[in-house]
C-alpha cells in the first residue's frame, strides 16, 4: 500500500505491522530511507518476513546493508525495475503458490538480474513501436 495515512504513529505502526502480518507478498522501496521504511524493513527481518519480501532498488540501497542484520542477508529477490517487480508478480501467480518459510519468493519468481534486464528491454522495444 503506497502512501498509507493515519491520524497518528501509533496507528500507522498497528496498521503496517497488521498488514505486513496478512499479505502474502511485501514490495519495499529499498532506496527510500526514511524512518519508516528502515523500522518497517527492520520489523520485517526480525519477525522472519523476508520470505515473502522483495526489494525494489535502483542502486547500492544503504537499507539492504542496514546493521545489526542487513536485509541482504536474510533475503535474496531484488528488482530494480517496474518490469521485474511484475515479472516476479507474475511467476508467483503462474506457479499458483504463495511464498512461505520453505518456498520463498525468490524461489518461486525466478527473476534473475540478466532476466529482469532481458525484460525491461522487451518492454521498451514494445513501447517504441
Amino acid at each position: 500500500m503506497d502512501c498509507l495515512r493515519t491520524g497518528n504513529d501509533d496507528d500507522w505502526w498497528r496498521v503496517i505491522t497488521i498488514l505486513i502480518e496478512l499479505t502474502p507478498l511485501v514490495v519495499v522501496n529499498a532506496d527510500a530511507e526514511s524512518p519508516g521504511v528502515i523500522r518497517e524493513t527492520m520489523h520485517l527481518i526480525s519477525k522472519g518476513f523476508t520470505f515473502k519480501t522483495v526489494f525494489l532498488t535502483i542502486g547500492d540501497a544503504r537499507l539492504l546493508r542496514q546493521e545489526p542484520e542487513p536485509a541482504a542477508s536474510v533475503s535474496s529477490c531484488y528488482v530494480t525495475s517496474a518490469v521485474g517487480l511484475q515479472a516476479t508478480i507474475e511467476a508467483i501467480l503462474n506457479t499458483g503458490e504463495l511464498p512461505e518459510q520453505r518456498r520463498t519468493v525468490s524461489s518461486l519468481a525466478r527473476v534473475s538480474g540478466d532476466r529482469e534486464a532481458a525484460l525491461f528491454e522487451a518492454a521498451s522495444r514494445r513501447k517504441t513501436r
